[in-house]
């Protein structure tokens, strides 16, 4: 259905006060929230694809999970649905494992209404969108990075994450020796010597 929308954000008040402002003052009808993935698959699943909306507004943090796999679902079985993540985090890491996932944009709750405005229309018009402060970032980051392999680039952005070796090894579910190996790979083939000059360069 065309300007319509669902949020997914954990912060009850914050969805309801979110849904009022653009149901009030803006051509955006809020068809529904939800505080996490559990509630956001039940509706999209007894919903008809008449009743669908347009674009999903999705926090990163939810509860006790992140939003990143629910994104990969939306985009594989309902590709006709954009995806923007609306994220307490200015995070280049976040941005870029957002878009990696099929997300068509990426907000922080910090932008203003006329940003957040943007967002949606030019997502809504088909483009991607990343919020103006971090994009620099974001794109920065991806161009150095189209040399790593998968594996290399997920280790790249749980590092820019803040995430250490051993955090990295349980979230990617490998080994700490190989976790140790990717880093390595990657300092090599983007010219770095320790982890906090490739945190300071792209974060």
């Amino acid at each position: 259905m065309k300007n319509t929308l669902f949020i997914i954000d954990d912060h009850e008040m914050l969805g309801r006060a979110l849904k009022s402002w653009l149901d009030e003052n803006t051509k955006w009808k809020v068809l529904a929230t939800a505080t996490d993935t559990k509630e956001a698959r039940s509706f999209f699943k007894s919903s008809s694809l008449e009743s669908l909306p347009e674009i999903v507004i999705c926090d990163v943090q939810l509860k006790n999970e992140q939003s990143f796999d629910f994104i990969k679902e939306m985009s594989t079985n309902f590709p006709q649905i954009k995806t923007i993540v609306y994220s307490m985090f200015e995070m280049t890491g976040y941005a870029m494992l957002a878009k990696e996932c099929g997300a068509s944009g990426y907000i922080s709750k910090s932008v203003s209404e006329e940003e957040f405005l943007k967002c949606l229309d030019s997502v809504q018009s088909g483009n991607q969108y990343i919020q103006k402060e971090i994009a620099p970032k974001v794109q920065k980051a991806l161009d150095a990075t189209r040399f790593l392999t998968k594996r290399e680039r997920s280790v790249f952005e749980e590092i820019i994450n803040g995430l250490d070796n051993d955090e990295i090894s349980e979230k990617l579910n490998i080994s700490r020796h190989s976790a140790e190996i990717y880093v390595s790979r990657i300092y090599e083939k983007l010219g770095i010597s320790y982890r906090e000059d490739l945190i300071s360069r792209f974060k």
